[in-house]
């Protein structure tokens, strides 16, 4: 497979909170507190990374267990065999996850104040020619296509496992570390090769954007951004701008994939 894609990011603490507990991994390079712009060229089997993980556990816990669990999937993605089967595959993720959790549950046994740290993970990776896309917590990945915005991770929020409850929006079931029993920890894992096309943009965030702006109005944001006669054409930007003045109560982070062409 041959792709050319070009990425923007932006993580910024918000309009609340003092320091950014969210990262995001970029095609081996870590960002927090900070903008960047990429392009890729991608040809054959080689792997790419486009991960944001939303850190939880205080000052220093939550940035601390969102770097780990970015250096956790860095490492295992370089490292792992190539030619596994799809049910290899499937496997070896779901072991991967339940390692992570360990390794991260470990390290706040070593330091007591890091003792409830967790983090959420979500976006795309290539692995052996296809595309896949990973969710752990209740950050986003979406596709934008065509005027369109789509949902396409699945939120493991207690408030999506029961609509009709009133629990809070930031409670989750399924996370790496924050106390989840290991057995409980896993992955949703989707290869999506076969439903990526050119010029899809894919949105990776964590959920500093999607509590303080409903589905609805990130897509009329994307649209308008991408209008050849917008004076406001960067579309993460305009997206995390929206986010603080809805109020940022959380640190915003959001990675645009776009490809730009896949074959």
């Amino acid at each position: 497979m041959n792709i050319e894609m070009q990425c923007r990011l932006i993580t910024d603490v918000g309009c609340v909170r003092t320091n950014n507990e969210d990262m995001i991994l970029l095609n081996g390079e870590y960002y927090r507190d900070q903008e960047a712009q990429q392009s890729y060229t991608l040809s054959g089997e080689a792997r790419f990374c486009t991960l944001v993980a939303d850190g939880m556990g205080g000052t220093n816990g939550g940035e601390f267990a969102s770097e780990l669990a970015l250096q956790y999937f860095d490492q295992f993605l370089a490292q792992v065999p190539g030619g596994l089967s799809d049910e290899d595959f499937h496997e070896i993720i779901d072991r991967w996850a339940k390692h992570a959790h360990l390794g991260i549950v470990e390290r706040g046994v070593q330091q007591p104040e890091y003792s409830d740290m967790g983090t959420t993970l979500t976006g795309l990776f290539g692995y052996g020619g296809r595309i896949y896309l990973i969710n752990i917590g209740d950050s986003r990945t979406y596709r934008f296509r065509d005027g369109i915005l789509k949902q396409l991770s699945r939120d493991h929020s207690m408030q999506e496992k029961y609509p009709d409850c009133s629990y809070p929006s930031s409670m989750i079931y399924n996370c790496l570390g924050g106390g989840s029993p290991v057995e409980e920890v896993f992955a949703d894992l989707v290869d999506i090769t076969d439903k990526v096309l050119p010029d899809d943009r894919f949105i990776i965030c964590s959920d500093g954007l999607s509590d303080m702006l409903s589905n609805d109005e990130i897509e009329d944001l994307i649209n308008a951004s991408l209008q050849p006669a917008s004076t406001t054409p960067d579309t993460v930007q305009v997206l995390v701008e929206a986010a603080k003045k809805a109020g940022g109560r959380d640190n915003v982070s959001v990675l645009l994939v776009h490809f730009i062409s896949v074959g």
